[in-house]
């Protein structure tokens, strides 16, 4: 028999009770974090689903005693046909349902405007962050550049970094200027660790090269949570992590880390999360359903009316130059300030005439262009603008799709000819084709893609890539109700050299 003292039994008291409470709060609990993470989501059908999961992780990570973070990577409230009717207001409204935390800009959040941003982020519930933006030697209103956010004893230092890009792939006026990432979070994030930050986390809308760029130049970063390249994207070494959620609620990511005592970060877990098969937050799914009640009556709403004949029927936007052609290219030309703007006919499908006077509505447009392609603006040579035109033309006796409404030049064609040899003159503007010249040219992501045999179009530098591309019908209802008219004539922009339609 062995005898213990009462000492000693007193002791071993207080190590059961220490196990016992050890037991109820995992170690370093106050001093672990559970980050959950979603970018580039503007499609309002998915909201439910987000809530269910971002619900889901965040009992997981309270049930393991952490805190939890939940973040968003830019491109919110636009674009989507919904948010062509309330600017984004809607998404606004079901990001603060779901409980973002904190995000950062992106580009589509200037759209419509850096002053309608401003209003759509002063009803916003989340913190927004845009650290490397500036209007008229201040930051956007509604935004700031970094956050200190306590979660458990953690001390969390997040910063915001926007592409430079949206300069020029959207629509945030001459006073907002966009500068260096690479020096802005570098800066900031110093700053973050030097303000007594545990955890420094880069909230980005970038691409993925400019996010290990970033990473590299400051080890004061811990973390990137990226968007705007719409990539899934999980990493992590022995100091640093990124995580990058793809697109429209997919996936949703998330990241468990705990700092040690020593100050020391540990990731313990990094994923992407599918949100399929999630269900739905009922609220939510409550609110949504409003919404498309909303949708339905906007689709309805007229946005202008036909001042001339506009003719959409299959058989001519496949074969010749058609005033709705004309309508959309020119819309597509001043909405991205190309040289040139294509659109292949087989994508124009609503197959009629609109007669003078026709009340033009947001469903109708949707109509003409069902297929959800985004205008995308590709820098190319005269020469292979030229190998693009003799694509459109070479088979014009099938009626094929790949026949092209142009804007911003004009050519002759003999088609008379063999295929690949029928373009007889090519001029951009007044001024006849340069076959060295580089020229801009706005089309849409399926052509750019190679779609209709557009190979042509795939060595093209890409200028605004799919990501950053306006929907072509709301591109084109937008433009519309910019003049309350939709007025097009044709003006010998495709000609047959034997004078026939």
């Amino acid at each position: 028999m062995v005898r213990r003292s009462m000492s000693s039994h007193r002791t071993l008291q207080a190590l059961v009770l220490a196990v016992g409470l050890l037991a109820m709060h995992p170690s370093h609990a106050a001093d672990r974090l559970t980050v959950i993470h979603l970018n580039d989501w503007d499609d309002m059908t998915a909201a439910p689903r987000i809530a269910a999961v971002v619900a889901r992780e965040r009992a997981r990570a309270a049930s393991l005693g952490s805190a939890t973070l939940v973040t968003f990577g830019g491109d919110m409230i636009s674009p989507s046909t919904m948010s062509a009717i309330d600017q984004g207001a809607h998404m606004i409204a079901l990001a603060d349902a779901i409980g973002f935390d904190i995000g950062v800009t992106g580009n589509h959040e200037f759209d419509y405007g850096t002053d309608v941003l401003e209003k759509r982020l002063a009803d916003s519930s989340m913190i927004w962050l845009a650290g490397n933006v500036s209007r008229q030697g201040g930051l956007v209103a509604g935004t700031q550049a970094t956050a200190m956010l306590e979660r458990g004893s953690l001390t969390i230092g997040v910063l915001g970094l926007v592409t430079q890009d949206t300069a020029w792939i959207s629509k945030p006026g001459d006073d907002v200027s966009f500068d260096s990432v690479l020096a802005s979070g570098a800066e900031l994030a110093r700053a973050l660790k030097a303000e007594g930050a545990d955890v420094v986390i880069a909230l980005t809308h970038l691409a993925i090269a400019e996010d290990r760029a970033l990473l590299a130049a400051s080890d004061a970063i811990d973390m990137v949570l990226g968007g705007h390249d719409h990539l899934l994207v999980a990493l992590r070494d022995s100091k640093q992590a990124m995580l990058k959620s793809g697109s429209q609620g997919r996936h949703v990511a998330v990241a468990d880390l705990v700092v040690g005592d020593d100050g020391a970060i540990r990731f313990e877990d990094i994923r992407l999360k599918a949100t399929a098969g999630a269900g739905d937050d009922p609220g939510v799914a409550a609110m949504v359903a409003d919404f498309e009640n909303d949708l339905d009556a906007g689709l309805s709403q007229v946005i202008g009316h036909a001042a001339t004949a506009l003719d959409t029927r299959r058989a001519h936007v496949r074969s010749r130059e058609t005033t709705f052609g004309n309508l959309l290219t020119d819309a597509m030309r001043r909405a991205t300030g190309s040289d040139i703007a294509l659109h292949n006919g087989g994508g124009i499908r609503g197959d009629t005439i609109y007669p003078p006077g026709t009340a033009i509505t947001r469903g109708m447009m949707l109509k003409e262009l069902p297929f959800g392609n985004r205008a995308v603006v590709l820098s190319l040579s005269g020469r292979t603008l030229r190998l693009v035109l003799e694509h459109s033309v070479s088979a014009i006796e099938e009626g094929s799709g790949r026949f092209l409404q142009v804007s911003g030049l004009s050519f002759v064609y003999d088609p008379s000819q063999p295929s690949g040899s029928r373009v007889v003159t090519i001029n951009v503007g007044d001024v006849a084709l340069d076959p060295q010249t580089r020229y801009t040219v706005a089309t849409t992501d399926f052509l750019a893609g190679g779609g209709d045999g557009y190979q042509a179009f795939e060595t093209a530098d890409v200028v605004i890539g799919a990501a950053d591309g306006r929907a072509l019908a709301t591109l084109l209802a937008d433009d519309i109700w910019a003049t309350g008219t939709m007025s097009a004539d044709r003006e010998g922009r495709i000609r047959r050299l034997d004078g026939s339609e």
